[in-house]
């Protein structure tokens, strides 16, 4: 199965978000290591924010946008009830941010602490749709209040 590997980050002169591989190298004049991401739709060859850094996983929402780690997705599982101290709750539809580790899952942005141990692996087919409402670099605002009109 051929994934395609693809990295985005912001540019460092322009704040821009540039697509591709993701690459280090040392800088000979700063002796610092630049980060950079080439683009291979444009040839473009950007140094970026390393802490924007964030790999495509291989999922794409409803509007078929591709999904990179960082992003903000409005979850809307199948009928979920999550269990916590006791308590059953259903929910419609819930907020999480995009967390990468040995494969791709959804973790419960900070503001769901009661709910912290719960977790949603995209490739179990437990949701009934994803969407992409922005990333925690541009809309940090959307992890504020974690109700905001969404349940």
């Amino acid at each position: 199965m051929n994934k395609e590997i693809e990295f985005r980050g912001k540019r460092i002169d322009n704040g821009e978000w540039v697509y591709g591989y993701y690459y280090v190298i040392e800088n000979l004049k700063t002796n610092n290591l630049d980060h950079r991401i080439y683009n291979y739709y444009n040839g473009g060859n950007h140094i970026i924010d390393k802490n924007t850094l964030g790999q495509y996983v291989w999922i794409k929402d409803k509007n078929d946008n591709k999904i990179y780690e960082k992003d903000i997705l409005l979850v809307e599982p199948l009928g979920w009830k999550i269990q916590y101290e006791g308590q059953s709750q259903s929910y419609s539809k819930y907020k999480s941010v995009v967390e990468w580790k040995l494969y791709p899952e959804l973790d419960l942005d900070e503001n769901f602490k009661s709910f912290r141990e719960y977790r949603c692996k995209p490739f179990n087919h437990s949701y009934q749709s994803l969407e992409i409402v922005g990333n925690i670099f541009d809309n940090p605002n959307l992890l504020e209040d974690k109700y905001n009109g969404i349940f």
